[in-house]
């Protein structure tokens, strides 16, 4: 075998035949070849490698460190598109891809720390910073993968701190809980009333297993996060009771269980469930202000708030009132069921 220079091909001996070998693309690092054909000399094979080459596409015949930026984000956002869901696609890859547009033409190893950190520092948002600082990331990976020797001059950059957050939390009008009624039967909108009336974190309540759920004695053990919050009882409150029915399978391990036999993701209620709700209600809300809309309303009816906190599995941090956390699950059930919207 007569070894040739990188991308030309490559003429093997086998027997008394000579194998002409190409490269046509590379994936993941790994070179994908395809075979010209068997040769009765080398002088024949050579020649028939030469035509070959020749008759290439110049794009075909540019080396790997001639490629740009484009060239290898375009080959990472080709195959996310394939693999993520569309939000997620479009902010974490699709949007950053856009942002590289003042380097795209660029050589990768032309590329130096300065001239990245003037594109970051020109981007005004800070999850676009990270998303494209990210995809940077992976795009110099990559390149790695096509023996490009380079600095990873995306992991000296700096994006900042993050911003705080604000909450704006929001409480559901009575109305707006009514509405919601009248899509009862519809599992994300079964799933908000289930919050509304229980007070669970979402967590908590996409782990109940059905084996935890005594329907007879009219609760739930469930619970998440604190030593407060967890394994604590979870009264049932009347009107959500054919909800809990409709969903109960002594069969399957979760009370709300998707078709794969796991229990619906934080993701699935966030992207699939506010929708829903905003179309109904006509306002956007969180997930976490069906937590606070109960904690309101139940205070708003003059249940007492050690017993609220007793539901919903916040710490009670005066122990003169240890009392409330010793009550049965009697008594939390007739607290709930004080609750009306």
């Amino acid at each position: 075998m007569r070894k040739r220079s990188k991308g030309a091909g490559t003429i093997l001996k086998k027997g008394d035949k000579y194998l002409v070998r190409v490269t046509t693309d590379i994936k993941e690092g790994k070179q994908i070849q395809k075979q010209l054909g068997t040769f009765t000399s080398f002088q024949e094979a050579e020649t028939e490698l030469a035509k070959y080459n020749e008759s290439k596409p110049v794009i075909d015949r540019i080396t790997t460190k001639d490629h740009t930026i484009k060239f290898f984000a375009d080959k990472i956002i080709t195959e996310k598109e394939k693999t993520l869901p569309k939000k997620s696609y479009t902010d974490y890859f699709l949007r950053p891809y856009k942002l590289l547009k003042p380097i795209y033409d660029m050589r990768i190893i032309d590329i130096n720390y300065l001239i990245l950190e003037g594109l970051i520092n020109n981007i005004d948002n800070y999850y676009n910073k990270v998303y494209t600082k990210a995809l940077l990331q992976n795009i110099y990976k990559l390149a790695h993968k096509y023996d490009i020797n380079i600095l990873n001059y995306p992991d000296l950059l700096d994006v900042g701190k993050r911003p705080a957050k604000k909450i704006n939390r929001q409480v559901l009008s009575c109305e707006d809980v009514q509405k919601l009624w009248k899509s009862e039967g519809q599992l994300q909108i079964d799933m908000i009333l289930f919050l509304l009336y229980t007070g669970c974190r979402v967590e908590e309540m996409l782990q109940i297993q059905n084996e935890n759920v005594k329907l007879d004695e009219g609760y739930i053990i469930g619970g998440l996060k604190t030593d407060a919050g967890k394994n604590r009882v979870i009264p049932i409150h009347k009107d959500i009771i054919p909800i809990v029915k409709r969903y109960y399978n002594k069969d399957k391990k979760y009370l709300f269980e998707n078709r794969e036999n796991k229990p619906y993701s934080y993701s699935f209620l966030h992207y699939n469930c506010l929708e829903i709700v905003k179309e109904i209600i006509g306002k956007e809300i969180n997930l976490h202000d069906t937590r606070h809309t109960f904690t309101s309303r139940m205070s708003e009816l003059g249940v007492d708030l050690y017993v609220i906190k007793r539901i919903i599995g916040h710490k009670i941090k005066d122990m003169t009132e240890g009392i409330y956390i010793h009550q049965s699950p009697e008594q939390l059930l007739e607290a709930i069921n004080k609750l009306y919207y």
